[in-house]
């Protein structure tokens, strides 16, 4: 994957959250499937769940209620950080990690992830 190919799937993935946010009936699925979308995407070492994480933490919330006047800011916090820990959920599914003790997969962690900026 290029770096152009590599902007345009991350850009893609975060609209995907940005939709879930301010959609009517809020469900956090489409988190899941960014998560999963970030390993499938070769972003499956744990920095590129960190930093994830730390974005969707650090301001998120924050930028959301400056773009969408109209929502709670509140209830954009609470939805952006649902939708963080589905996005961990579906990363970690998707590692291969299961049971509360967790066992890595074969797809996370690997010698040569895609490195993470």
């Amino acid at each position: 994957m290029t770096a152009g190919e590599a902007e345009t799937c991350l850009h893609r993935l975060t609209g995907c959250l940005l939709n879930a946010v301010r959609a009517t009936r809020f469900d956090i699925e489409p988190g899941r499937g960014v998560g999963t979308a970030l390993v499938e995407g070769n972003y499956g070492g744990g920095a590129a769940l960190r930093r994830t994480m730390a974005v969707l933490g650090a301001g998120f919330a924050d930028e959301l209620a400056e773009a969408l006047p109209g929502l709670d800011p509140c209830q954009l916090r609470a939805r952006a950080a649902a939708l963080a820990g589905a996005v961990a959920e579906g990363f970690t599914k998707a590692c291969g990690v299961s049971g509360a003790g967790g066992t890595a997969g074969h797809r996370c962690g690997q010698a040569s992830p895609r490195p993470v900026p």
